[in-house]
């Protein structure tokens, strides 16, 4: 299965390892550094503020624009905005005629 992670790029919810929030914290800019200066960056940002960072199996790290709380629940399938969102269209038949049983 694949959930959305940043305007129109999926992941592979099989590869994710872990889920970090990016708030400024040690462990949060480590993992960004390490993954930065080792060429494991994968930056889906478009320019956006980071708010997560999504370490895959293979050691790669995924910095998005999405918080991590939404990622999560997303990973759970419990993420309802990636559902239709257009409303679905109901028709019914109206008739002039009274029932004729």
């Amino acid at each position: 299965m694949f959930i959305l992670v940043s305007m129109g790029n999926y992941i592979s919810t099989d590869d994710v390892r872990f889920v970090l929030a990016y708030n400024g914290s040690t462990i949060s800019k480590t993992t960004y550094q390490s993954a930065h200066e080792g060429n494991r960056l994968v930056n889906l940002t478009r320019g956006k503020a980071i708010r997560s960072l999504i370490v895959l199996s293979d050691k790669t790290v995924v910095a998005t624009p999405v918080k991590a709380s939404t990622v999560i629940r997303k990973l759970n399938g419990n993420d309802t905005a990636e559902k239709e969102t257009e409303p679905q269209k109901i028709y019914y038949y109206v008739s002039d005629d009274e029932d004729s049983d």
